[in-house]
């Protein structure tokens, strides 16, 4: 069972008095369904309604007439499935694929008024949000849960000591030669495996790489079955073709994003609503250039010129040319090299909840990275070996 941050977080959420109903999102197949029924199960017993809209259709029709809490409750408890429910005690309700019904999005806030607990999860819930025609701006909290960090990943192989090695490494202690190599083959094998839960769970338990390079490439199919299932007419080839070409972007040593590598004479402006529902189904990430280094730094930024990250590394690789896996583990990666690195470090950021930037200046000048902590700019160059240096 693999151990996952935002379990802390859901139980600090349980534990407030004056909680607004949760919204999970997330791309499909992070883990936002298994470890919202681990968490009900822990919390709560049996005193847990779960439906999926997805798989249960029918469902919706407990919000066709009215979205008042009292009167879904009252003929929920009537479907044979809750009979045993005690609805007078504390009572979890779990919407899973939320977004599939936006009556249920619009009825959160009268489950939020009336004190009842609310968590509503979607794989493409940030897309499904747009087309809710009444949301309950003020009684939803919501937090977007990713693929397992680097930290997670080590639980996940049985290491337990990552704070009292990450404080080593804040003292700028010296770190020997066998634990820095330790731990750098665990870093390359989290670039290879990345953070999907049923690739690092076919990890851990010793499924071959071949095996586990299928699965992923299973999920990237996914992926591409969502965008033409539930893509618009207009946008969905674009939106396709703007997720394929990501690899190659990043292969480029200008890794801004160029759509004439999309599609011959492509432009910004036909591609854009493409560009945002990937970044919308959590599928993308995109780290936006700024033009100076001053504070406040997102009041240079350029939203015309920008980078776009995949969610998961793992699933990067997977998208490259066979035989990465190895190339990584040897060092060799030719032209690739530094889309992965810098890849990892955006997925890096992102789950510790700093805004993607990026700082480039006359074509000449480019940083990786920038971010700002306690009100100071923080470059960050991204090497994919040790005797480089940067401009």
């Amino acid at each position: 069972m693999l151990k996952r941050k935002i379990m802390n977080y859901l139980k600090q959420w349980k534990d407030n008095p004056n909680k607004k109903s949760l919204l999970i999102t997330g791309a499909r197949q992070v883990g936002k369904t298994f470890i919202v029924r681990q968490f009900a199960s822990q919390e709560y017993g049996d005193n847990v309604v779960y439906i999926n809209f997805e798989k249960e259709p029918d469902a919706k029709s407990f919000f066709a007439n009215s979205l008042e809490s009292e009167t879904i409750i009252n003929n929920l408890r009537f479907k044979p499935k809750y009979s045993s429910i005690d609805f007078s005690k504390r009572v979890l309700f779990i919407f899973d694929e939320i977004q599939a019904c936006p009556q249920a999005i619009t009825a959160l806030k009268f489950f939020t008024e009336s004190k009842y607990e609310v968590i509503g999860t979607g794989s493409l819930l940030g897309v499904g949000l747009k087309r809710v025609s009444s949301f309950p701006v003020g009684y939803i909290e919501r937090i977007e849960m990713l693929p397992l960090d680097f930290e997670e990943f080590l639980w996940a192989n049985g290491i337990k000591q990552t704070v009292e090695f990450g404080l080593m490494i804040n003292k700028e202690d010296i770190i020997p030669e066998s634990l820095h190599n330790d731990y750098m083959q665990l870093f390359k094998e989290y670039m290879i495996i990345g953070g999907m839960p049923e690739i690092v769970n076919a990890f851990i338990n010793k499924v071959p790489y071949d095996s586990i390079l299928s699965l992923q490439r299973g999920i990237l199919q996914d992926y591409r079955d969502d965008i033409a299932k539930y893509g618009d007419d207009a946008t969905k080839e674009k939106a396709r073709a703007c997720f394929e070409s990501i690899p190659y972007q990043l292969a480029k040593e200008n890794k801004k994003f160029q759509f004439n590598m999309v599609a011959k004479g492509a432009r910004s402006r036909s591609h854009d609503e493409s560009i945002n529902w990937l970044i919308d189904a959590g599928l993308v990430y995109k780290c936006n250039c700024v033009t100076s280094l001053e504070m406040p730094i997102k009041a240079y930024m350029d939203t015309d010129v920008f980078k776009l990250y995949l969610l998961d590394t793992g699933l990067l690789v997977a998208m490259l040319d066979d035989g990465c896996a190895d190339m990584i583990m040897s060092g060799d990666l030719k032209i690739y090299k530094g889309a992965i690195y810098e890849n990892v470090v955006a997925n890096i950021l992102n789950s510790m909840n700093f805004p993607l930037l990026y700082y480039k200046k006359d074509n000449k000048w480019e940083l990786d990275f920038v971010i700002t902590l306690k009100g100071v700019v923080i470059p960050i160059e991204v090497k994919s070996s040790e005797n480089t240096k940067s401009k």
